[in-house]
């Protein structure tokens, strides 16, 4: 692995910023309808946000930072399409080894902040952690109020069939992703692919109207392989904000045994 030095900083990652989400369930993303929740626009969603914010990592750190590395980041300010992003990596310590992020806009507003690393200590997680439930019915998720999400709750599970060329396209169009790492025959999934399905948990299981991913904390535990089927779990933990709820995801790879290729802690807010 290369060797850093402290305070050393990555190359800057530049990127127009895409919508992907226009026309999407959570209308926060919809031109039409954010406005009236105050914003310029349609957000960019919180997801391209982390993709590009996990760019310079997996440039400077690679593979392995993707299959047993960390990310925690927090969005301050939303990004609109089209604005020109720009994300800054700097080392903040080399025992472990630590990475800050700052993801801005066009107008060199502050919009994200966020930490990776990780690549020290072994994530250990058993399978049984997370049981498996049966998805509610469309009509029958639950409602975005903390009575509702009690601590412990188990969501309705997903199962989705991992293919490399959907999600070599999907990265591409949706992500502007460009690292070799991420396309071509040996292309692996990309990390901001499978928040993207922590994110589709949790419209399966709640009834929610527009809302805003606020922060997603992310520890890698492996990589997917090319036609393995994923269950997708997730249970509330705690609440904490009054208005804010924590949700764990975990992904599971199956093939013979049950092996966890990620957990993530998102937080979501109603509007």
């Amino acid at each position: 692995m290369t060797t850093f030095v402290l305070n050393e900083t990555l190359p800057v990652y530049e990127v127009t910023a895409n919508n992907y989400a226009e026309e999407f369930e959570n209308k926060i993303h919809n031109s039409a309808v954010a406005p009236s929740f105050g914003f310029k626009g349609g957000l960019v969603p919180g997801i391209s946000d982390h993709a590009y914010m996990t760019h310079p990592v997996v440039q400077a750190l690679g593979r392995e930072w993707l299959e047993r590395g960390t990310i925690d980041v927090k969005f301050l300010k939303p990004i609109y399409h089209g604005a020109l992003t720009k994300v800054t990596a700097r080392v903040t310590s080399t025992d472990p080894l630590e990475f800050k992020i700052e993801l801005f806009n066009s107008g060199k507003t502050l919009c994200a902040v966020g930490t990776a690393g990780g690549l020290g200590v072994p994530h250990v997680m058993a399978p049984e952690d997370l049981p498996e439930a049966p998805l509610p019915e469309r009509e029958n998720r639950r409602e975005p109020r903390a009575e509702a999400l009690p601590a412990g709750l188990v969501f309705g599970s997903l199962r989705e069939k991992f293919n490399s060329d959907e999600a070599e396209r999907k990265q591409a169009e949706e992500f502007a992703e460009t690292l070799p790492i991420f396309r071509g025959s040996e292309a692996v999934c990309h990390p901001s692919t499978l928040l993207k399905l922590a994110n589709e948990i949790l419209i399966r299981n709640v009834a929610l109207g527009p809302w805003i991913h606020t922060a997603s904390r992310c520890l890698h535990f492996g990589l997917p392989i090319d036609g393995e089927s994923l269950s997708i779990r997730a249970k509330v933990p705690s609440s904490c904000h009054p208005h804010h709820r924590k949700l764990p995801n975990c992904f599971r790879k199956w093939d013979r045994l049950p092996r966890l290729s990620k957990r993530i802690n998102s937080k979501f807010c109603p509007r």
